[in-house]
């Protein structure tokens, strides 16, 4: 896209008590597994819901 930027921001860059501070941090989810399946099939739809929407945008993209 035009105009368009992109940065890689990383823990790695802050002083070391901050990234140990940050890491130790729990970050893993823990769900049952009927809410594991069900995350899982919204993700599916939600992407076979946009691909219309990309396949749309590739096309006036590739028009300019």
């Amino acid at each position: 896209m035009s105009g368009s930027a992109a940065a890689l921001v990383s823990f790695g860059d802050l002083p070391p008590a901050d990234l140990a501070a940050l890491n130790a941090i729990p970050t893993r989810l823990r769900l049952p597994p009927e809410q594991f399946d069900g995350t899982i099939a919204a993700v599916r739809e939600a992407v076979r819901h946009r691909q219309s929407e990309w396949a749309a945008c590739a096309k006036l993209s590739s028009q300019r």
